[in-house]
């Protein structure tokens, strides 16, 4: 079973219902303000980046808007376009 099989049905491999929790944007991406300079940035890392597979973290203190940038960059056409198979992953302390 592969990554996008799982997405879709919302299971693990063992047949077992996913606990893991959906992430989708609240926000409108043209109701996002600021950064757009940071957004850039990470966008041109993975378009113009190398063959392999890289990793980009984005960490910082809670409430100042890892979420959102993470969100403005993953849906933006020009990303959703340019990869046939996209992850998110989040994690915490």
């Amino acid at each position: 079973m592969d990554v996008v099989e799982i997405c879709r049905k919302g299971t693990l491999s063992s047949g077992e219902p996913s606990t893991k929790r959906s992430i989708t944007s609240i926000y409108d991406d043209d109701e996002v303000v600021g950064f757009e300079k940071d957004a850039e940035i990470i966008m041109m890392k993975l378009i113009r980046g190398t063959e392999e597979r890289d990793v980009i973290s984005i960490f910082r203190m809670p409430g100042l808007g890892k979420t959102t940038l993470e969100s403005k960059v993953y849906n933006n056409p020009s990303i959703v376009n340019y990869f046939d198979v996209k992850a998110w992953c989040i994690t915490s302390i």
